[in-house]
């Protein structure tokens, strides 16, 4: 099987599709971004195709596409919230701003996330098409300003459903046994301080700094200011370096407590099972990854689509939104539903990018593409 026709078998429930089907009224088609086209409702007889074998007796003939979907449907169906068609008609009567925090109230209560780890949500404004991310530094969701109105209540229910799926492949990753130390002491040089930085701080640092670091950090950096500004290159230096590595410990200390309260919250992930493998995937994902966004502030979809956090986070985003529709009365198979958006051919230049990205990354020995090790790296 080449890359391309493995690409359309292995992702053709990740593609964005058939919106204009659905019911007028209920979900708006141009904002539903990156939300695969999948629902919870069970495989139709047409799942396997039946061959005669002769008189009076057929043959069912599973083919390597078949297994494919089968198995993204099934790997869906771990994410379902369980949610009834009356809370979500109460969520989705809220209006304004409030509706907001009430959807995000809502998903963390179904995810069983506990106050202690909870990430907060923001709202600001960012330049790239990302309508949430999730910042695994800080644990925070953030909602770009500049696209909220562009969300419907459904989009943005979904949207955050995605964002919190990020959260959690953050806490299996803090809390791997013996990997996880790891992951905090990456996160701390990826975000601490350093010399440059800290001057760019000190030139700018505003009047409040005592209520912002505290009395002790505000007095350092005020008087590295004023060295700074007195031109004693040789004495800012040196004290510069001194409280440079005082900050980087403290920051150390800080992620390495976070980690102890998510462990107390969640327990430890024993590095000998499924979950704890799929940690680990996850984070050399994270620590070797040098991004899927552009210059422009576009996404690279192919690197984003064989992406092992990406490609979870949309089935989780899939599973809601097809539970609502689900309740909204609309159902369809997603076997049948995969296998027409590829005998259209309507996304081949969308798979040949994402083969491009990532084709190389699944080869045989006789250098062929092997869409058994891509299913298995997104889904095992």
């Amino acid at each position: 099987m080449g890359t391309v026709e493995a690409l359309k078998t292995g992702f053709s429930l990740l593609w964005k599709s058939g919106w204009k089907s659905l019911p007028k009224g209920r979900v708006n088609p141009e904002t539903l971004r990156y939300v695969p086209k999948m629902n919870m409702s069970a495989p139709v007889d047409e799942f396997v195709r039946t061959t005669s074998k002769g008189a009076g007796e057929t043959k069912k003939v599973i083919t390597d596409l078949d297994r494919v979907l089968f198995k993204q449907y099934v790997f869906q169906k771990k994410f379902d919230l369980k949610i009834t068609a009356e809370e979500i008609s109460n969520l989705l009567s809220i209006e304004g701003e409030q509706y907001y925090q009430k959807a995000f109230e809502f998903l963390v209560k179904k995810m069983k996330i506990s106050k202690n780890v909870e990430p907060n949500m923001i709202f600001s404004a960012s330049n790239t098409d990302a309508s949430m991310a999730y910042r695994f530094f800080d644990n925070v969701i953030a909602v770009n300003t500049n696209n909220l109105s562009k969300l419907d209540k459904i989009s943005f229910l979904v949207i955050l459903r995605h964002e919190l799926q990020h959260w959690n492949q953050c806490m299996q990753m803090f809390r791997h046994e013996t990997k996880g130390k790891e992951f905090a002491e990456f996160w701390t040089k990826l975000t601490n301080w350093n010399n440059e930085s800290l001057t760019k701080y000190i030139k700018n640092a505003p009047d409040e700094l005592e209520q912002i670091l505290g009395t002790e950090h505000a007095t350092k950096i005020m008087n590295l200011k004023k060295l700074m500004e007195a031109g004693k290159t040789a004495e800012y230096e040196k004290d510069l370096t001194e409280f440079t590595e005082i900050l980087q410990k403290e920051h150390l200390q800080a992620y390495q407590k976070w980690r102890d309260t998510i462990i107390k919250e969640l327990g430890v992930l024993k590095a000998d099972t499924k979950e704890a493998k799929r940690a680990e995937k996850m984070m050399r994902e994270t620590m070797d990854e040098n991004g899927y966004y552009l210059a422009d502030g576009k996404i690279n979809l192919g690197k984003y689509y064989g992406d092992c956090r990406e490609n979870e986070s949309l089935t989780a985003q899939s599973a809601l939104t097809y539970k609502i529709l689900e309740l909204m009365g609309y159902k369809q198979c997603p076997i049948q539903d995969a296998k027409s958006q590829i005998k259209s051919g309507q996304f081949d230049a969308l798979y040949e990018q994402v083969g491009k990205e990532i084709g190389n990354k699944y080869k045989t020995e006789n250098n062929e593409f092997d869409i058994k090790k891509l299913i298995s790296y997104l889904y095992d």
